[in-house]
């Protein structure tokens, strides 16, 4: 398994006109859950914004990486949305250079897979995790024209 095989150009979206980060997580739950029912994008609303109360998710270089573990979702997901605007991602609180993010990928991990270290699926997200903290990548990811160049960054 690999990066394309778990972010699939369904799983991206570019050119995204969001200016806050309710609106960021909203859509990023849009894009994971897909064809799911309302009650299940509710659930992993609330799920991000539970783990989002409990850290901060920038990691600079106008990324965020939100993440949630879930009861109901059975399979390692990403989705990633770049916005069009910097949004400010830090609580009010909290005095952050790297609040500002343009580009944010949504992980969920399913609850039984949490300890499970030896998951293709969860080496995947440790690459992205990596490739997410390299300016180069970065600024390659926040530059891509489409999606094909979006993945084409983001695997090689």
């Amino acid at each position: 398994m690999n990066i394309e095989d778990l972010m699939t150009e369904e799983k991206i979206l570019l050119y995204a006109d969001i200016h806050t980060k309710e609106e960021m997580i909203e859509q990023l739950s849009n894009l994971l859950t897909g064809g799911m029912d309302s009650e299940t994008k509710s659930r992993l609303m609330k799920e991000v914004w539970k783990r989002e109360k409990d850290g901060f998710t920038a990691i600079g270089n106008s990324v965020a990486l939100a993440h949630a573990v879930s009861d109901f979702i059975s399979e390692v997901s990403i989705v990633c949305i770049r916005s069009e605007h910097e949004i400010d991602w830090a609580p009010q609180q909290h005095v952050n250079k790297n609040r500002m993010v343009r580009l944010v990928f949504l992980f969920v991990i399913p609850e039984i897979m949490v300890d499970d270290e030896d998951r293709e699926e969860l080496e995947v997200l440790k690459q992205v995790v990596l490739k997410a903290g390299r300016t180069e990548i970065v600024q390659g990811l926040l530059k891509a024209v489409d999606k094909e160049e979006f993945r084409n960054i983001i695997s090689g």
